[in-house]
C-alpha cells in the first residue's frame, strides 16, 4: 500500500485525534527519522517537543533563515532578524506560529493562521483557503513568505498546498520543498497528506 492508499482509506476520522493517529503509523513499514523506530512512536515524541535524537534536532535552526521554494515562495524560521526579513522585500506573510510578528512594514499583507506541529492536520477548510489566497496573490506577482517556528513542517505543509494549485502534484511538491529545505516535512502526517494530493 502505497502513501496516498494509506492517506485516503484509512484518514477520515483520525484528523483530530493523535493517538488514533499515532495507532495508524504503528507497527507500519514507515519507519521514523533517525533511529527507525514505528512512526507512531516518533509521531509522539516530536508532538511533545522531544525530537530526542541528534537527526531531529540537527535540523532545528535557532536563528531566522529563508528558503526559496520557487520565485516569489519562500518559507522561513521564527521572524527574529527584521534586517534580514525586510532585505527580502516580502509584501506577504503567511504566519502559522503562535504569536503574532512585530514587522515594521505599513503595507504589508499579513495572514495569521496558527496550527500545532503535530500528528493531526489543521483544520482543512482553512487550510485549502489559506493555500488559495496564497495562490491568487502569488499569481498577481507577489512576493510570499510562509513561516512556522523552524520552517520544516507547517510552513511545508501550506507550501505544498499552495504548490499542488500552482499544478505539481504532490509528489513535486514534496520534492521541491525537501529539496530547498533539506530536513523539511519529517511530520509524517503532513507528508502523506500531501503525497496523496493528485
Amino acid at each position: 500500500m502505497g502513501d496516498s492508499d494509506l492517506w485516503r482509506d484509512h484518514w477520515a476520522g483520525y484528523a483530530h485525534d493523535p493517538c488514533r493517529a499515532q495507532r495508524l503509523f504503528n507497527g507500519s513499514v514507515q519507519k521514523g527519522p533517525g533511529d527507525g523506530e514505528p512512526m507512531g512512536r516518533f509521531c509522539n515524541r516530536v508532538a511533545h517537543g522531544h525530537p530526542g535524537d541528534s537527526s531531529a534536532t540537527s535540523r532545528v535552526s535557532l536563528k531566522m533563515e529563508v528558503w526559496k521554494i520557487r520565485e516569489g515562495l519562500y518559507q522561513s524560521s521564527k521572524i527574529d532578524d527584521v534586517e534580514l526579513f525586510e532585505s527580502h522585500k516580502f509584501d506577504v506573510v503567511i504566519d502559522l506560529e503562535g504569536g503574532f510578528d512585530n514587522i515594521p512594514k505599513p503595507d504589508l499583507i499579513y495572514l495569521y493562521f496558527h496550527f500545532y506541529d503535530a500528528p493531526w492536520l489543521p483544520n482543512l477548510k482553512r487550510l485549502n483557503a489559506v493555500a488559495s489566497l496564497g495562490f491568487s496573490l502569488w499569481r498577481a506577482e507577489h512576493k510570499i513568505l510562509v513561516h512556522c517556528a523552524q520552517g520544516m513542517n507547517r510552513s511545508s505543509l501550506v507550501n505544498g498546498a499552495i504548490l499542488n494549485l500552482l499544478g505539481f502534484p504532490g509528489k513535486e511538491a514534496v520534492g521541491l520543498i525537501t529539496t530547498a529545505r533539506p530536513g523539511a516535512l519529517f511530520n509524517p502526517i503532513f507528508r502523506i497528506y500531501l503525497l496523496g494530493l493528485p
